[in-house]
């Protein structure tokens, strides 16, 4: 099983300062385009570069307020590439004067925030007595249509999958579980960083396991990070992944610090959506809200990125306890206090949810939670769960979907709430509708909910409907 827990916030008392950019209006415009199967712009991502030169800040303003900050008493400012941050190092500032206000979006400083993350608790992986099931991935494959129709030829070959961590990990545990379920040499690559050897450790190798589990061929990029700048410029400021996945958020302490890194994270996930990378975030799990000030971490609440909730899943076996087929799912709850994140953000409800609510509500998909996943840590078998095992697992499936269109998918949530509204008027359905279950605070029901979204996948379908796209 898996529940919530609160680490310390990243590294040192740093102030991140997010920039404004040029030409918001015309920005928003081309994203609607992107994902416009109808638009000529359909498909077609910026570089890194083209962003910068096209809606970056202006060198000017980059100037103007690495000035301010420098004068405001910070010990160094970092640039980003991309013209969107700019860091002030062991330091921090107040609000900015007039004449700088209209450079910026938003001034956080880090200290107001915790990290989350998921708590695993790792079990022995055996079916012994008590008869536990686990998946291999071969049966995960199986049991959600990943083995038939189009899916069947994907491996994730030719495909980036940047996983955010607080670890390096001994990719010797990545190899053994491949070889132990018959997967082809991994490809897995990792920033610099420290291997913490602690629950940040099992994170990471369950994250690059499960992503490369699905999808086997895709490279996987571990993003060792320490810092909120850090994170941005390994995954989207370098534009080097294709899909990011994230099992790791971040909790502000009031509502201003909300309000204010809202502001900033909007302009870095914009930037993300128009380079064509699909960002997956893991909804958390604590059933309706995730962090202790209220609501749901930073990046599951945004409305620019797929939240992934958690089900417990109950496929068809055979006499030997192998899947054969998918069965059933209920809402991932252990009864403990651990279940799929899941309810209403402050974000207002974007296009894409429309007919939900008045809020964005999350999550938006669902893959398993419960302690179904083998892993190898330290060449110890075990089983781990959380919805940081579905969003990895999620990630793997995109990966899949754009080795399928031969492109990057970009952002995915408007295809799949397409999808999603043409199966509850009774067309081709490409979501397990998970109806059973509660997550606390929401129970699940036909269609969309607030504890499995959309629900999960047969993947059969899903990649029949989105090849013709």
């Amino acid at each position: 099983m898996a529940v919530g827990v609160v680490a310390p916030a990243f590294a040192r008392a740093d102030t991140i300062v997010g920039l404004r950019g040029r030409d918001d209006a015309r920005l928003t415009r081309l994203l609607a385009r992107q994902t416009d199967p109808a638009s000529a712009d359909f498909g077609h991502w910026l570089t890194r570069e083209e962003f910068a030169a096209r809606f970056g800040a202006s060198a000017r303003s980059v100037r103007r307020v690495s000035r301010w900050l420098r004068a405001a008493g910070c010990v160094g400012v970092q640039r980003a590439r991309g013209r969107q941050l700019l860091r002030c190092r062991h330091g921090r500032v107040g609000a900015p004067p007039p004449g700088i206000a209209k450079l910026v979006d938003g001034v956080f400083d880090t200290a107001g925030f915790t990290v989350t993350r998921d708590r695993l608790a790792p079990e022995p992986a055996s079916r012994g007595a008590a008869g536990q099931f686990y998946f291999s991935p071969a049966e995960f494959a199986r049991t959600y249509g990943l083995d038939r129709g189009h899916a069947a030829a994907l491996d994730g070959r030719g495909i980036t999958i940047g996983l955010l961590a607080a670890s390096q990990i001994n990719v010797d545990d990545i190899t053994a579980f491949r070889t132990l379920f018959g997967l082809p040499p991994a490809d897995v690559v990792q920033s610099s960083g420290s291997r913490t050897g602690d629950i940040a450790e099992a994170e990471a190798v369950l994250d690059a396991t499960w992503a490369g589990a699905v999808a086997p061929a895709a490279r996987v990029q571990l993003a060792v990070v320490t810092s909120t700048m850090q994170a941005y410029d390994l995954l989207i400021a370098s534009n080097a992944p294709d899909v990011i996945s994230s099992s790791i958020d971040v909790c502000p302490s009031t509502p201003a610090a909300r309000a204010q890194s809202n502001r900033v994270l909007r302009r870095v996930f914009r930037q993300a959506r128009a380079q064509g990378q699909a960002i997956l975030v893991a909804s958390g799990d604590r059933g309706p809200s995730d962090c202790a000030c209220g609501g749901f971490g930073l990046l599951a609440s945004s409305p620019l990125v797929t939240a992934v909730g958690g089900t417990m899943p109950a496929p068809v076996l055979d006499a030997n306890g192998t899947a054969t087929g998918y069965g059933t799912e209920s809402v991932w709850n252990d009864g403990a206090g651990a279940s799929s994140g899941g309810g209403r953000t402050t974000f207002p409800r974007p296009l894409y949810q429309r007919g939900v609510g008045r809020r964005r509500t999350i999550p938006d998909v669902a893959f398993p939670a419960s302690s179904v996943y083998p892993i190898i840590l330290r060449g110890q078998r075990l089983l781990v769960g959380g919805t940081s095992a579905a969003a990895p697992a999620w990630a793997g499936v995109v990966a899949r979907v754009a080795q399928l269109r031969g492109r990057r998918v970009g952002f995915l949530n408007p295809a799949l709430y397409r999808l999603g509204r043409v199966q509850q008027r009774g067309g081709t359905a490409v979501f397990h509708d998970v109806v059973t279950g509660n997550n606390g605070g929401f129970a699940a029901g036909p269609g969309y909910d607030l504890a499995t979204g959309w629900g999960s996948i047969d993947g059969a379908a899903l990649f029949d409907a989105l090849a013709a796209r």
